[in-house]
């Protein structure tokens, strides 16, 4: 009833269904890293930089400035992600 190649394929199961769970976890962790240094990395450079200009400072805090960029940044990334994820 059986051949080699079906109980070849039967005790392969198991291995597949694991690494599938392991490249799933695995992509939903680099999609939250990538989801989250981006947008960290943006608003941290936009507040250095703003904090560095003394015209901006006198006027604005640069915290509000890095808030936005990285709320923008955020919502970018997670659109990229989503598109590359489908």
């Amino acid at each position: 009833m059986y051949t080699s190649f079906n109980i070849h394929i039967i005790t392969r199961i198991p291995t597949r269904v694991t690494q599938v769970a392991v490249n799933a976890i695995l992509q939903k962790l680099l999609l939250l890293f990538i989801g989250l240094t981006t947008p960290i990395g943006c608003a941290i450079g936009a507040f250095f930089y703003l904090e560095n200009r003394p015209d901006y400072v006198s006027q604005h805090s640069p915290v509000y400035a890095g808030i936005a960029v990285f709320l923008l940044a955020f919502l970018i990334t997670s659109a990229t992600c989503q598109v590359t994820e489908r």
